[in-house]
Parts: structure tokens; C-alpha cells; sequence
């Protein structure tokens, strides 16, 4: 557009630089050939930009052909890839991946399983190792008895019941003798004890 406004630019100015120094008839003939020039400059401008427009026009058409013929079974193709696939990976996912996880889920609760039967068996067998390890509790004395054979007022008999008063406040249920009213044995000897002194 620039240009053509310089040609035009350029043209005028040489016709006024003519005008003045020519005559009237040279300058009518000097303005009919910058006309007929500035005419020819057009029409090849126009026939230019119609050149142009009919190229355009064939690269457009061509552009849809290669859209319709070309890039869109390529999509499709693309599709068809697409939906394989994702049948491919749900089919691995259900018949592959899906069991592996299941099994390997239940194996882990298998060891963690007999792990803590393990466990619970050791603590079992710890418990009863120390059961067997610690001695049973032995029976507190029990107190003695009256026996009539014994004067009441005898100093061995005084001594007998204040042992078996202290032991009974000591420990409240050591007061007890065996069922037929015998001492135990553990109060026998100390029994006999005294009653040889």
C-alpha cells in the first residue's frame, strides 16, 4: 500500500514539474500517459490480488481435503488405539492385577496370623515355665490347740499361746488348725520342744 502511494506520490510531482515548464498541449498529452500508466498499474494490481485470492482459495480446499482424507482417519485411528488400550488395561486390571492383590492381601494375613499364634503360644509357654519356676506358698503354722493333758498355768503352755497370739496378729489367717484338730506338722517340732523342757 506504501508503495503505490509513492509511485502516485512521485508521478504527481513529475506532472506538475512538466505542466510548468511545458506548454498546454504537452501537458495534456503528459497527463494522458500518466493516466493510461497509472490505469495499467491498477488493472495488474488487481489482477494480482486475484491471482492471490484463487491461490488461496486452492490452499484452503486443499487444507480440507487433507482435515477430511487424511488428519480425521488418523483421529480415528488415534480413537480405535485409545479404546484398546483402555480395554487393555481394564482387562490386566481384572484378570491380572486385581487376583495378584487379593492373593498377595491374603497372604499377609496368613503370616501376620500365625505370627500372633506363635506369639501366643510363646507367652503361653513363658507363663507356664515361670508357674513351674516359683515355688508353691507354704501353709502358714497354725495355732496350737489346748490339749487337757497340760496344766493351763504351765510356762511352756504360756509361751506356746503367746507364739501363736503373735503369729496370728501377723498374719490374720495362720490361726487355723487342720481339720481332725491336729497341729500341723511345721508346729509339731516346736511343740515338742517344749513339752521336753
Amino acid at each position: 500500500m506504501g508503495g503505490v502511494v509513492a509511485v502516485f506520490l512521485i508521478a504527481l510531482i513529475a506532472a506538475i514539474i512538466v505542466a510548468v515548464f511545458a506548454g498546454s498541449q504537452d501537458v495534456a498529452s503528459v497527463v494522458a500517459i500518466v493516466r493510461d500508466l497509472f490505469i495499467i498499474l491498477l488493472a495488474l494490481q488487481g489482477m494480482l490480488i486475484a491471482i492471490t485470492i484463487i491461490v488461496l482459495i486452492l490452499q484452503i480446499a486443499a487444507l480440507i481435503n487433507l482435515l477430511q482424507n487424511e488428519i480425521s482417519p488418523i483421529m480415528k485411528s488415534l480413537q480405535e488405539t485409545a479404546s484398546t488400550v483402555k480395554g487393555t488395561s481394564e482387562f490386566l486390571s481384572e484378570n491380572v492385577t486385581t487376583p495378584i492383590i487379593e492373593s498377595t492381601a491374603w497372604i499377609a494375613g496368613a503370616r501376620t496370623f500365625f505370627r500372633e499364634i506363635r506369639r501366643f503360644r510363646r507367652t503361653d509357654d513363658k507363663n507356664a515355665s515361670e508357674t513351674d519356676k516359683t515355688p508353691a506358698p507354704e501353709k502358714p503354722p497354725a495355732t496350737p490347740e489346748k490339749k487337757d493333758s497340760k496344766p493351763a498355768d504351765s510356762p511352756a503352755a504360756k509361751e506356746v499361746k503367746e507364739r501363736a497370739a503373735s503369729a496370728i496378729k501377723s498374719n490374720p489367717d495362720t490361726g487355723k488348725s487342720d481339720s481332725d484338730g491336729k497341729q500341723s506338722p511345721q508346729e509339731k517340732p516346736d511343740t515338742q520342744d517344749q513339752q521336753t523342757s
